[in-house]
């Protein structure tokens, strides 16, 4: 009955994440863990909850809990590096989402994280690579198409750049930073074809 009791309150929880109501999400959860200390995914959960919440080190104590309690916890090894990487903490950010990726090598967001990181350290190509990655794992993910028409900016492909915008578009028709960053990726274009003009003349 107990275990019946915490799974309730821990799908309750995620229901609210879903709703967006955050410090609802983390009671639930809080309930799940009262009635078995030992539910890594309600810690995990709870984690995500509060990293909403900007509460990324109770976050990260969190992800930490349930990787404690299940060592096998890729999705906890994921959010972990994600949050880590928010704190620019980028090299153990790094080793968190390679330890879940080795766990279970169709995360995707686990690539999604480790790009972000690497380009963060300026591993232009190999974020681009792990957004490849990514997107190859879930074609629907606007996210990585957008991340990785930043990478490809940085490396001056802005062809590229905006063919990624525009797929992160048609995936999410309300993705402002991709309308915005594909219209300086316009000009940029423009900006060089007007400079290979003025040389031809």
């Amino acid at each position: 009955m107990k275990s019946s009791d915490a799974e309730t309150n821990f799908n309750s929880g995620n229901s609210k994440i879903d709703l967006l109501d955050f410090k609802g999400a983390i009671q639930d959860f809080n309930k799940a863990i009262e009635i078995n200390h030992n539910y890594a995914g309600a810690y995990c959960f709870r984690g995500v909850a509060k990293g909403f919440l900007l509460d990324h080190q109770g976050a990260i104590q969190d992800f930490s809990k349930a990787i404690e309690i299940n060592p096998n916890d890729a999705v906890a090894y994921s959010s972990r590096g994600l949050t880590k990487s928010i704190l620019s903490e980028n090299q153990a950010a790094k080793e968190d989402l390679n330890k879940s990726i080795e766990i279970d090598p169709n995360l995707s967001p686990a690539y999604l994280g480790r790009g972000i990181v690497k380009d963060a350290l300026l591993d232009y190509q190999g974020a681009i690579e792990d957004y490849n990655l990514a997107i190859r794992i879930n074609p629907n993910n606007s996210n990585a198409n957008l991340n990785r028409g930043v990478a490809k900016a940085k490396l001056s492909d802005n062809q590229g750049e905006i063919e990624d915008y525009n797929i992160a578009i048609i995936i999410n028709p309300k993705d402002a930073d991709a309308y915005f960053n594909r219209g300086i990726a316009k000009a940029k274009l423009s900006e060089i074809g007007r400079a290979s003009c003025r040389e031809r003349v």
